[in-house]
């Protein structure tokens, strides 16, 4: 027996039964590793090794579209300083100053902070969030498909809530656990598992838009809003037929996502991806 990370409520057994190792606590629905990496090892990690497994994800444009997507919804708000945790290469922070936000970004990675100087001359500080210590107050902060991969995820919403102004918001997208957790066991049941791996996401910690939108409320922020987030386009660099289908089943698949999210007055999310905005 162990006791969620998070709220600390007893977890008496394994509740994702189809996933050795995972954990789902019942009281605020958070999906987690029984064996976490220590912090010292997820670190090292990604300062030294998730540039060489991982750059082709941020250099072949794939995420385009979430950027855009993600400025869209800011845009609603102040536009002024920026700051963009895990930002890898720093394209996301390209597409921001392109829409007139003063940007910053903070990732681990050595080799991707280089490359992101030399090619985008962006201001990327190297470490955690944990680590930055600068005196700036932003109007943003933003998380895209990082939060999962930070040692104590609710840690680093804290430290953002801390670094925006009154009225600043904060993004985050995130694999919807539930719904990865669903394909898991269907494809399972139906003895079909090795279909499946390459999309499923599972980090040392998974969120349900409900964990998600109590970890905001808990940190004060209100006007919270959990959406659907649209899929990267991972074929953008087919040929022209394999880029117009790609297109096309992205838009299908985020549209339906949509839909149902609607009809069921929020209570069914089917997409692969969620999204939350919340304001300071």
């Amino acid at each position: 027996m162990i006791n969620c990370p998070y709220c600390d409520h007893q977890i008496r057994d394994q509740a994702v039964k189809a996933h050795t190792g995972l954990r789902r606590c019942s009281a605020c629905e958070l999906i987690f590793r029984g064996e976490n990496n220590t912090a010292e090892k997820l670190l090292n990690s990604y300062r030294h090794h998730y540039f060489a497994k991982h750059a082709s994800d941020q250099l072949d444009g794939r995420r385009e579209n979430i950027h855009q997507h993600a400025l869209a919804k800011l845009s609603s708000g102040q536009i002024g300083q920026l700051l963009d945790v895990g930002t890898g290469c720093g394209f996301f922070l390209v597409a921001a100053r392109r829409r007139g936000w003063d940007v910053k970004g903070i990732d681990p990675s050595k080799d991707s902070i280089k490359l992101g100087q030399l090619l985008n001359g962006v201001d990327i500080f190297e470490g955690t969030l944990a680590d930055y210590d600068g005196d700036s107050h932003f109007d943003a902060v933003t998380f895209i498909n990082v939060l999962g991969h930070i040692k104590e995820p609710w840690k680093a919403v804290e430290k953002a809530a801390l670094l925006l102004k009154k009225g600043g918001q904060i993004y985050i997208r995130f694999p919807n656990a539930r719904f990865h957790v669903f394909l898991h066991e269907v494809f399972t049941k139906f003895h079909l598992f090795e279909w499946i791996p390459r999309y499923l996401v599972f980090h040392d910690f998974s969120f349900s838009h409900r964990y998600m939108k109590r970890l905001l409320a808990d940190n004060g922020f209100h006007d919270i809003q959990i959406s659907n987030s649209p899929i990267s386009n991972t074929l953008r660099r087919g040929n022209g037929n394999n880029l117009t289908c790609s297109r096309l089943g992205t838009v299908s698949l985020y549209s339906l996502a949509v839909i149902l999210q609607r009809i069921s007055l929020h209570r069914i999310y089917i997409g692969s991806s969620l999204e939350a905005i919340a304001v300071k």
